[in-house]
């Protein structure tokens, strides 16, 4: 009894040191330069900042203060992520990696398979996102003048092939959206929105918007088409079209103002007035069809 008491003491001692020396002797700025490296080069567009690398348990890593850039403006930001290997898939071809952390008060979470075949090398990450405060990610807050709030969820999927054809299909809802106009148009106030939905990919610099759903308190609406993407985002070009449909109390105050009689000569379809915008961000044009 004395012997397997001391053989386990000496076992547990074992691992202790053995973890304590991993995680002592862990190099951490070896591994946060190799993956700052790796990642910023797989597209010039795009940057990634690291603050720290430390060794986690179940064994991973655990990246600190990451930040997220498109041409050294910042899109979002994580205090951490830790990433994990899923053990099942250790002995294959495709390596998964599991990764969870927080997200501008929210939660982010999701895997990476990465195939190793030479021939059909191909990367495809799945995200799963929970609660994100879309006021906190600067990449939103920089693409318009007004601020926007809300809670935002849904899912993402991101697929490259060693060919170079890169794909990204989002499904995202917002709940609870205000967007405060910083200059009140007509003294319409802020608008407030209970719930968007929408369905998009990312392609050759081209953002698809298959289906976008807007329930409001003001107005209720539908939005279709496509953005071309530039390296000024300012001057991206706009192609959208949809359907607006204002509520009674909304299309009231809009009566009040000169600027509102373009509804008034148009007559609406039962989803609403048809609309269309093109130019670019920096210079949109709106017009009812």
């Amino acid at each position: 009894m004395i012997n397997l008491r001391k053989g386990l003491l000496y076992t547990l001692y074992i691992i202790a040191t053995t973890v304590f020396f991993i995680y002592y002797l862990f190099p951490s700025d070896d591994i946060k330069d190799f993956l700052t490296f790796q990642l910023n080069k797989a597209s010039s567009d795009f940057q990634i900042n690291i603050d720290k690398v430390t060794a986690v348990f179940p064994p991973g890593i655990q990246l600190n203060a990451v930040g997220f850039y498109h041409l050294n403006s910042a899109l979002f930001e994580t205090n951490q992520l830790k990433i994990i290997p899923s053990i099942s898939s250790l002995l294959s071809s495709k390596t998964t990696w599991l990764f969870k952390g927080d997200l501008h008060q929210g939660i982010v979470k999701g895997r990476a398979d990465i195939t190793a075949d030479k021939p059909t090398s191909q990367v495809t990450i799945e995200v799963d996102l929970a609660d994100i405060a879309i006021e906190n990610i600067p990449g939103v807050q920089n693409l318009i003048e007004h601020k926007i709030t809300g809670k935002m969820g849904g899912k993402v999927t991101y697929d490259f092939k060693k060919t170079g054809a890169e794909m990204i299909n989002a499904q995202l809802n917002i709940s609870n959206c205000t967007i405060e106009i910083l200059h009140p148009l007509l003294s319409l106030g802020n608008f407030n929105f209970k719930q968007i939905e929408t369905d998009l990919s990312i392609e050759d610099q081209q953002i698809q918007i298959k289906e976008c759903i807007i329930k409001g308190k003001q107005i209720d609406g539908k939005i279709l088409g496509s953005i071309t993407l530039s390296h000024s985002l300012d001057q991206s070009r706009l192609n959208l079209r949809g359907t607006i449909k204002p509520h009674h109390l909304f299309l009231t105050t809009l009566i009040k103002s000169i600027p509102a009689n373009i509804f008034l000569s148009k007559r609406p379809g039962e989803e609403g007035f048809r609309f269309k915008i093109d130019g670019t961000f920096a210079k949109p044009n709106f017009s009812l069809q």
